[in-house]
């Protein structure tokens, strides 16, 4: 946990992954009880809803309003080798400080 705002009901996370499967962050979040702002595809508990959730007209990312931001990206560049680093510093919506 990077910060913990009670009076705003946010957690602000630092999430490593190791191998950017499809939901990973979104499932494993949930199921801790964690579940991302907006979120239209899981429950709380990493439950898929079966409420009529249609592929067809699901909301990509940010297109719905679910908050999830990819900070930093390292990978190797892929004809020298080293390592590339990229970042993002969050949007102001995902700023704690300056609220949603």
């Amino acid at each position: 946990m990077v910060r913990r705002l009670p009076e705003k009901n946010v957690t602000l996370l630092e999430v490593t992954i190791p191998t950017g499967r499809p939901h990973q962050i979104r499932i494993h979040l949930s199921y801790a009880g964690f579940s991302l702002v907006g979120d239209p595809l899981y429950l709380p508990g990493g439950v898929p809803r079966a409420d009529g959730f249609d592929k067809e007209s699901a909301a990509r990312p940010g297109e719905c309003g679910y908050l999830l931001h990819s900070w930093k990206i390292r990978f190797p560049h892929p004809q020298r080798g080293e390592d590339v680093e990229v970042v993002s510093p969050p949007p102001p919506s995902l700023d704690p400080e300056q609220g949603r």
